[in-house]
């Protein structure tokens, strides 16, 4: 978890990260916001996922769950 907390705040594209847009959320700053989904674990039982959207500061990263995937 904390490998995927530090690269989300330096770099959100990492490809270990495996960051996508998430439809089923809206962000709590903008109705029209994106929240996308990373992993922080994968290919494990009740892998670990951040769901994130940029804040209402330029380069602000909000995590809005850290979540058990469901198996």
């Amino acid at each position: 978890m904390e490998k995927a907390l530090r690269w989300l705040a330096t770099n959100p594209r990492h490809p270990g990260l495996r960051t996508h847009l998430y439809h089923s959320l809206k962000s709590p700053f903008d109705r029209n916001g994106q929240v996308f989904e990373s992993y922080a674990q994968n290919q494990t039982s009740g892998a670990m996922r951040l769901f994130w959207c940029y804040g209402q500061a330029a380069g602000d990263i909000t995590v809005i769950a850290i979540v058990r995937h469901p198996d």
